[in-house]
């Protein structure tokens, strides 16, 4: 779902949540292990995966839900899974959520690449180091584990080369973020934060 739906860069932000009684390290060690090739999307456990659930209403495990783009609950119960076709059942109708290919993984567009993050985790403040392919504008997207975009940043127009700019996190409550770097109209990279104050 993740990688068919443009991991996390197009129609549909996907979050795997554990119900709390593991780590994040643990919740997305899982995921690696028995997911597959494929890309897989962010990962929470214990200390905020719990939480979240019971503000959903989250009670049986395994399962998958969608949330709408106004934070409600459209199915709180996608299980079982026999293909993607569940997932694709499970749409709004008329909601127009296309398939798209992960922006991190296609060549033509690796405009610009975001290299190093830090600190990650980080108590406010991070450094970004970009490449770019050629001079274009650049802007930042952080978003919340709910795919809401909390804070955005527009870097202006970059040149050809490496460029390092900085990021004031500090207006953020702790916990982890997806920071989205987009090149023109193409997201280009996305990178998992987290904020501890």
């Amino acid at each position: 779902m993740f990688e068919t739906y443009g991991c996390n860069g197009g129609d549909i932000v996907c979050i795997s949540v554990n119900d709390g009684s593991d780590s994040d390290a643990m919740a997305e060690q899982f995921g690696l292990d028995f997911g597959g090739n494929f890309a897989h999307p962010p990962t929470i456990g214990q200390v905020q995966g719990g939480d979240l659930a019971s503000q959903y209403g989250v009670s049986a495990y395994p399962t998958f839900c969608l949330i709408g783009p106004d934070n409600k609950i459209k199915d709180d119960d996608i299980w079982p899974l026999n293909s993607m076709a569940s997932f694709i059942g499970a749409f709004p109708s008329g909601s127009n959520i296309q398939p798209m290919a992960c922006a991190t993984s296609i060549g033509e567009y690796a405009l610009s690449t975001v290299t190093e993050v830090y600190p990650n985790p980080t108590s406010g403040t991070i450094t970004l180091n970009m490449t770019l392919d050629r001079t274009a504008p650049v802007r930042l997207e952080v978003l919340d584990l709910l795919g809401k975009t909390v804070l955005r940043s527009d870097l202006g127009t970059l040149t050809t080369g490496r460029s390092t700019r900085t990021l004031d996190l500090g207006t953020l409550a702790n916990g982890q973020y997806l920071l989205r770097a987009w090149t023109g109209d193409k997201l280009t990279s996305a990178t998992r934060i987290a904020l501890a104050h």
